[in-house]
C-alpha cells in the first residue's frame, strides 16, 4: 500500500480507530432489544432483552428503530472489525425473530448513528459520517434493504450524531455535534437545516446557534428526542 492510500485509510477510520487498531486495543458494543407493551410508555417490562452477538466480522451500536409499510426494522452501525470502518447495517422483526443484521450501505469510510427519517412520503437516512467531513443524505430505493446517496453537505465539517429535530412543508431542522478542529472526541452542539426545491436540497447552518458554548467532552446527541406528554 502506498502512503497515499495509506492516509486515505487513516482518515476514513477516523485517527483515534486506526490508533487503537495499531496498538492491539478494540472497544467491543453490542445491542440488544425488548418488547414494549401497550401500558408502557419506557419498555419497562419483565420481557428479556434479545442481544445481536458479535461475531469475527462485525460488532453492533447505535440502534435506531424505525418502521414502515408494518415492517419493523432497526438500523444501527455493523463496525467491520478488519476493515476498522462502520457500515449501516439493519435487522428486522419477523414471526422467527430478529434476523441477523445485514450490511446495506459501504462506503470507504466510517459510517454509523443511521438517522433515519420520512419526509414527503419519502425515506431518508443521514447517518454520521465525519470522517469523510461532510454530511451525506441517503434515499430510500426500496425499504428496507436498498440506499442510493443522494446529496452531500457542509464540506469541510466534521458533523457526528445528527438528530431529526423538527419536519416542516419544505424544510428539516437538525441538531447535531461538531468536533473540534483540534481534538475529534471534544465536541458543541450545532443546528442547521435542509431546505427542500424539486426534490433537492440546500444546508444552512445556524451560525449563532450556541456558538458561546466551548467544546467538551460530553456534547454528544443521542437518538430521537424523548417527549413525555
Amino acid at each position: 500500500m502506498n502512503v497515499k492510500a495509506f492516509s486515505r485509510k487513516i482518515r476514513g477510520m477516523g485517527f483515534v480507530t486506526a490508533f487503537q487498531k495499531l496498538i492491539g486495543y478494540e472497544a467491543v458494543f453490542t445491542i440488544a432489544v425488548r418488547q414494549k407493551t401497550d401500558k408502557d410508555t419506557i419498555p419497562e417490562t419483565k420481557s428479556p432483552f434479545i442481544g445481536f452477538d458479535y461475531s469475527k466480522q462485525f460488532w453492533y451500536a447505535d440502534p435506531l428503530l424505525f418502521s414502515h409499510t408494518d415492517r419493523e426494522c432497526i438500523f444501527m452501525e455493523a463496525f467491520d472489525r478488519e476493515a476498522g470502518l462502520g457500515r449501516i447495517a439493519f435487522s428486522e422483526n419477523t414471526e422467527n425473530g430478529w434476523t441477523v443484521p445485514k450490511v446495506i450501505i459501504e462506503e470507504k469510510f466510517h459510517l454509523s448513528y443511521p438517522m433515519i427519517f420520512q419526509y414527503k412520503q419519502e425515506i431518508y437516512m443521514m447517518p454520521e459520517t465525519s470522517t469523510a467531513e461532510t454530511v451525506t443524505l441517503y434515499h430510500c430505493v426500496k425499504f428496507p434493504e436498498k440506499w442510493e446517496k443522494q446529496q452531500t453537505f457542509l464540506e469541510g465539517r466534521r458533523i457526528v450524531d445528527i438528530v431529526v429535530k423538527d419536519i416542516n412543508k419544505n424544510e428539516i431542522q437538525f441538531v447535531g455535534s461538531v468536533c473540534s478542529p483540534d481534538n475529534d472526541l471534544m465536541t458543541k452542539f450545532c443546528s442547521f437545516s435542509l431546505k427542500e426545491e424539486d426534490g433537492m436540497f440546500t444546508a444552512s447552518e445556524e451560525l449563532e446557534f450556541n456558538r458561546c458554548q466551548d467544546y467538551t467532552w460530553f456534547s454528544r446527541c443521542a437518538g430521537y428526542p424523548y417527549f413525555d406528554l
